[in-house]
């Protein structure tokens, strides 16, 4: 590692030209931090490593990406830690005072239109106006205003249960020869959110009655749909449309495709194992050379990504002839990784940012 010990001015000068450094902004001077760079096993590595710039009071579980659930030609994999506990936020955000951004007439005003609030949709339980003065409050306002309309608890029903690991996957994508996605060939894109398995029946309920609301006020259907899960998945099939948007619960995840097919696609990996992104030699080199702890991921499979472009838009013209820049880059390109760590102030704890980019696939 190389130690900067005047982090600030460094940082300043990152911004200066125009470079995004992942901690510009957030906080105060870290005062420090250190970076390193390497080149070796075919592969390109960094990192920053700096003392944590936030103080705060969540707790970021260890991150567990279900790469089981994704094919192994997926295209990009994106993975965050979150915490579900409102109680949490609510002592982190009680600290930021709402005085601080609009002075005390923003506190008036939004006691006013919380009364008006109050009245209109005969909500009770908020905290009262001497309790307002934190961005906390804004919580309790959100809850409040949503089980009003829907009757749904967000916290009972529905955050309580959560595991508080959020994914995002895509595969199976088609290009034309344009490099555009063909419209009778949608991509599988799904959203992985991860709960704890006994609260299953609990959020199937609460899934059921938000459904129900979106079939009351929009008209929106969902059918039942056997992909292989213990229970059925709820799909919308919309008229003229190739598209098929759903979601299923499955074994502590939940899942939301753009398609029935990407729902079935990822429980078939979840039961009956087989391709999955977990089994890339690919990805599993780059998860190799990043820090063992993460609260968030970005995986880019470069190397399939390349494969499904138009060879034509790669070509190169050298010594008076074109060169096959796909075959080059298909060669020479692996995979792409970022990954960070969050630390806090109250335990003197780092963060830690990381990226990996594979070279040479074999």
């Amino acid at each position: 590692y190389v130690v900067f010990e005047d982090a600030a001015s460094y940082l300043d000068r990152a911004l200066y030209w125009g470079l995004p450094p992942p901690v510009a902004g957030l906080g105060p001077d870290p005062g420090w931090l250190a970076a390193s760079a390497s080149w070796g096993d075919r592969s390109i590595a960094a990192e920053l490593v700096l003392p944590a710039l936030l103080e705060h009071s969540l707790e970021f579980p260890d991150l567990d990406v279900p790469a089981g659930m994704v094919p192994e030609d997926a295209w990009f994999l994106i993975s965050a830690a979150f915490d579900p506990d409102l109680d949490n936020w609510r002592a982190t955000l009680e600290e930021y005072e709402i005085a601080d951004v609009g002075g005390d007439y923003t506190i008036d005003e939004l006691n006013d239109g919380i009364e008006s609030l109050e009245d209109e949709l005969d909500i009770s339980g908020l905290p009262t106006a001497s309790r307002r003065s934190g961005f906390d409050f804004f919580i309790d306002l959100g809850i409040a205003v949503f089980d009003e309309w829907t009757g749904i608890d967000l916290e009972e029903d529905l955050l309580d249960h959560l595991e508080g690991q959020l994914s995002v996957a895509g595969w199976d994508f088609s290009l034309d020869e344009y490099g555009d996605i063909e419209g009778d060939h949608p991509p599988s894109v799904a959203i992985l959110l991860a709960y704890d398995e006994g609260g299953e029946d609990t959020l199937a309920d609460t899934a059921d009655e938000i459904l129900d609301l979106l079939q009351d006020e929009v008209d929106i259907r969902f059918e039942e749909v056997d992909v292989g899960a213990d229970r059925d998945a709820l799909v919308h099939y919309p008229e003229y449309e190739e598209y098929s948007p759903g979601y299923i619960l499955s074994r502590g995840q939940w899942v939301f495709g753009l398609t029935e097919d990407t729902l079935a696609d990822a429980v078939e990996l979840q039961r009956e194992g087989g391709d999955a992104l977990d089994s890339n030699p690919q990805y599993r080199r780059v998860l190799d050379l990043l820090p063992g702890v993460r609260h968030g991921l970005v995986y880019a499979n470069l190397n399939e990504i390349i494969r499904q472009l138009d060879p034509e838009d790669l070509e190169v013209y050298a010594d008076g002839e074109y060169v096959d820049g796909q075959a080059i880059l298909e060669e020479a390109i692996g995979s792409a990784a970022v990954s960070y760590t969050l630390g806090n102030q109250k335990e003197d704890t780092l963060d830690r940012y990381a990226v990996v980019l594979t070279l040479f696939p074999e």
